[in-house]
């Protein structure tokens, strides 16, 4: 059994799941990532930076309860309407190779798909060059954000996507929570619903247009037409008999 260190950049994370599903209510969960992520092996040290969350927002304190080290950070207004965080990348780089260096471990679980981390992969070859022990590096990102650079320096890569299923929820504004197949299956049956819905309205308003199409009021030269016909098919009637008559 080996022993693993998590470092993780929940802004990237956070970010790029609503950017893959398109919706503001995709959620992560820490908890089954590190099942799937640590196998057999033991982890020895969680470490997650993000951005300062609202007041009544309890996330990064369940994270200390987890056993996560926290680093947050404000975001810092860029002037365009927008605001970014301030050294984030630079603070988990410098904790995670401090805790490299006291844990030893044989790997290192990037949990980022931001080019930011590669100089993690710097270190891992450093203690490589001086002989010693080093550690295997594992990549774990969203498709959509993962860094090729981060991705040629790593030793393994993985994509969310792959373990989407499991690792992936939805919370509405409401806090109600959905597992993955759960939230599409929702979508899926309202999708159907709408569609039976616009359907039936459709085949409504056919049925409303007919009925006030037969009561609508004969327009005059409808009556004569229809009065010329029949005097015509009567005629025609007429002069068939007499023609068809064997006396003449």
């Amino acid at each position: 059994m080996g022993t693993v260190l998590l470092l993780i950049d929940n802004s990237n994370i956070f970010i790029s799941g609503k950017e893959k599903y398109d919706d503001s209510s995709a959620r992560f969960s820490y908890t089954k990532f590190e099942k799937i992520c640590a196998g057999n092996d033991t982890i020895i040290g969680k470490i997650i930076a993000g951005s300062t969350p609202p007041k009544n927002d309890r996330f990064w304190t369940q994270m200390k309860e987890q056993g996560y080290e926290v680093c947050t950070y404000e975001r810092v207004p860029t002037g365009n309407g927008h605001a970014k965080e301030k050294g984030v990348d630079t603070v988990l780089v410098t904790k995670g190779t401090r805790a490299i260096e006291k844990l030893k471990p044989s790997r290192v679980v990037l949990l980022t798909g931001d080019a930011d981390f590669i100089p993690i992969a710097g270190i891992r070859d450093d203690i490589k060059a001086e002989g010693g022990d080093s550690f295997i590096l594992d990549v774990w990102a969203f498709s959509n954000s993962m860094s090729q650079e981060l991705v040629r320096v790593s030793d393994r890569d993985f994509t969310i996507d792959k373990h989407q299923e499991t690792l992936v929820y939805f919370q509405g504004q409401d806090g109600r929570i959905e597992g993955f197949n759960e939230h599409y299956a929702r979508i899926g049956e309202e999708k159907a619903a709408a569609e039976r819905e616009r359907r039936l309205k459709e085949e409504q308003k056919k049925e409303e247009e007919k009925a006030k199409e037969e009561k609508k009021p004969m327009k005059w030269y409808e009556i004569a037409g229809l009065i010329a016909v029949g005097v015509l098919s009567v005629g025609l009637g007429v002069f068939g008999a007499i023609y068809s008559d064997d006396s003449f």
